[in-house]
């Protein structure tokens, strides 16, 4: 089962658990519905999200990867399966000019990078992403496209007699070219289209248009690539030719409807990132912006894991994450949607499980411990509502709504330590969550056409 679990690792130091039984709620306040500005991924039954404003990089709007490399393109280009998911990062908010101005670290000057991946759900974990690099000017992304293909052919400056002042220096470029033509040089590959570059020696090619710089890879076993084929080139084309294509499209957007089949058992596929939005926000860290966001996806099929023997093993997964450039403020939010034959209490006793026991189907001593180390929540107007806190002070909220499990943590960096200024950390404190999801339940209801 696909498990890419918000808690990471803390969880696995939860023994022994601590904390008193949880309980239902009951009576509801929903909270007033208000509009989203974060990317919207669902077509819940209820309202559309309000028109987000629009992202910008310089002067040019931020291209959002996934419309370039859709869900559709995606299973008409790629060998996907059921199975299959997509990743998205990208950008929430406008690059502002104190933070570009910051950004480091390219040839031609700062730059903007998102991604959309998409995992094929085979034996051999395969992965093909489209990477964006978005420039304050065009110029910047031809001069960057531009400088890999001077380094891939290798071109050299013209000779300098021995006696000239210039010699060395000369010299020194020649060797620098010599040893990029194998790190970063990038080259044309014949009946390929021209604006395609070939990085030697990977699976990865680049294009650019306007001010983005597109690179495309495909890579299996944890990034063991076979060297390259005339398909991995042709597939690149094409993946690349069409998504420069799109790049000028007034009518491109932001991010659509996420990626699966909706079929009637199952709870309506909600957009997290749209839950998870600038209202809520603001409630966890007051006047503190999260620019970066990501999305992960549901599978393609929702029936495909009803085969599992747990009850997390057999529901589905979608999840946003939003943080500011730095990673010093971070908010995760995710939805685990309960497949027809289970119960969302059972869905939460049998992920916590996996988690802390490396068992998600636990027996009834191990449900009583994971039970005694939640707090009852307190949230109205949902089924059940829970405080998981770890040893370490991490807390995790669960909100059990309907047929779904909804999770939330947040934390931020309080101080930076030693030499290379590490980064301490802490978790939000219980009730700050509760008041952040308080008004995740009350979108959710809004999006489902359920408030009260």
């Amino acid at each position: 089962m696909r498990r890419t679990p918000l808690l990471a690792t803390t969880l696995l130091v939860l023994l022994p658990l601590t904390g008193c039984s949880g309980g239902d709620s009951t009576a509801g306040q929903p909270g007033d519905e208000a509009s989203t500005s974060a990317p919207s991924h669902g077509d819940g039954n209820g309202e559309e999200p309000a028109e987000e404003p629009a992202v910008t990089v310089g002067e040019h709007p931020y291209v959002w990867p996934c419309r370039l490399l859709t869900p559709d393109d995606a299973t008409e280009l790629l060998p996907l399966t059921d199975e299959a998911d997509f990743a998205e990062r990208g950008r929430a908010l406008s690059v502002g000019e104190d933070e570009m101005a910051q950004m480091k670290g390219t040839v031609s000057g700062q730059r903007i990078s998102s991604s959309c991946t998409y995992a094929f759900g085979d034996q051999a974990g395969t992965q093909a992403t489209l990477s964006v690099d978005q420039y304050r000017t065009e110029r910047q992304a031809a001069t960057e496209w531009r400088t890999v293909k001077m380094f891939g052919d290798g071109k050299l400056p013209p000779g300098v007699d021995a006696g000239s002042p210039f010699s060395e220096f000369v010299q020194a470029m020649r060797d620098i070219i010599e040893q990029g033509q194998e790190s970063v040089g990038g080259v044309r590959l014949p009946g390929i289209d021209d604006r395609v570059l070939w990085r030697v020696g990977t699976n990865s090619f680049i294009a650019t248009t306007g001010s983005v710089v597109l690179t495309f890879s495909r890579k299996r076993d944890s990034g063991i690539t076979d060297d390259l084929t005339q398909r991995d080139a042709e597939l690149a084309e094409r993946v690349l030719t069409e998504a420069l294509d799109r790049v000028g499209d007034p009518d491109l957007g932001t991010p659509t409807d996420p990626w699966f089949v909706q079929d009637d058992d199952w709870p309506t596929f909600l957009a997290p990132c749209s839950l998870l939005d600038a209202e809520a926000v603001e409630l966890l860290f007051p006047g503190v912006p999260l620019e970066e966001v990501s999305l992960r996806s549901v599978d393609a099929v929702p029936d495909v894991n009803l085969t599992s023997d747990s009850q997390a093993g057999r529901s589905h997964d979608s999840s946003c994450e939003r943080s500011d450039v730095d990673g010093d403020h971070t908010a995760s939010l995710r939805l685990q949607y309960v497949a027809p034959q289970d119960e969302p209490e059972e869905v939460l006793d049998s992920y916590l499980s996996n988690l802390v026991f490396g068992d998600p189907d636990p027996g009834l001593g191990r449900v009583r411990a994971i039970r005694a180390g939640l707090q009852a929540g307190g949230l109205y107007d949902v089924d059940a509502s829970y405080v998981l806190v770890t040893q370490q002070g991490d807390a995790h909220y669960y909100a059990l709504l309907d047929r779904y499990v909804i999770e939330l943590e947040a934390g931020q960096v309080v101080e930076r330590r030693g030499r290379d200024r590490l980064p301490e950390s802490e978790s939000l404190d219980s009730y700050t969550l509760k008041t952040a999801m308080e008004a995740v339940v009350a979108k959710a209801r809004s999006r489902l056409g359920t408030e009260e």
